[in-house]
């Protein structure tokens, strides 16, 4: 009886111990399973309304500004419209891919949607020629990037005081030094923040240059007039 006593005792502690191993391999199967979510916090379901608005939206825009830039450097009378067009393929162009590789981590889709806003003024401009186009254009081009700049301006911050900001933020070159990123705990919408800082100046210089073109193309119409 004793010896049936501690076989008894051994099989259940063989059994308990064979069901702790088991939970344990279950435990880390199912650890395994569960979406991996690296330093980046990549998990789209992590990734707010407003972060990914703002992603397909400045992506839609810039896609917009590519398209409209070629456009413009096929259909352009004048040689600033010309140049400033290049300009719009090649810095918004980069900008994109830098803001798709932030998307790509996150697994935000663009949205076609978005896309569609900026498909009249494309349809009006390939009905254009000339100086009309040249003068449609810029005012499309004022009028984009000063949205954009609204939007870039609401995720970055400026060095200096009040003070300093009212006295040089607002011409040019130290306006667009004065840019740093508005800081942020989530680690996506530091990445938007860092890209909203480093695409702001080149918008706000593009905002800047179509302005002066703008004038120009003005000033030249009324002396052929």
């Amino acid at each position: 009886m004793k010896r049936l006593g501690v076989l008894s005792i051994a099989l259940l502690t063989v059994v308990t111990m064979a069901c702790n191993r088991n939970a344990t391999d279950n435990r880390a199967t199912n650890d395994a399973n569960e979406p991996t979510i690296g330093t980046s916090g990549a998990d789209n379901n992590n990734v707010s309304a407003s972060d990914r608005n703002f992603v397909q939206d400045l992506w839609a825009d810039g896609e917009a500004e590519v398209q409209l830039g070629k456009l413009a450097a096929e259909r352009g009378a004048s040689a600033d419209v010309k140049r400033f067009a290049e300009m719009m393929v090649q810095d918004h162009t980069q900008a994109g891919e830098q803001l798709k590789q932030i998307a790509a981590q996150y697994n935000i889709p663009s949205d076609p949607k978005e896309a569609d806003e900026h498909k009249d003024a494309m349809d009006t401009l390939a009905k254009l020629r000339g100086g009309e186009f040249d003068r449609e254009f810029i005012n499309r081009m004022i009028d984009d990037h000063q949205h954009v700049v609204n939007d870039l301006q609401g995720r970055v911050d400026y060095k200096g005081s009040t003070a300093d900001r009212i006295t040089k933020g607002t011409a040019g070159s130290d306006r667009n030094t004065n840019v740093v990123p508005e800081k942020a705990d989530n680690h996506l919408e530091a990445q938007l923040n860092q890209w909203a800082a480093t695409a702001l100046p080149t918008v706000q210089r593009h905002l800047d240059e179509a302005r002066t073109i703008k004038d120009k193309l003005q000033n030249r119409r009324n002396t052929t007039n």
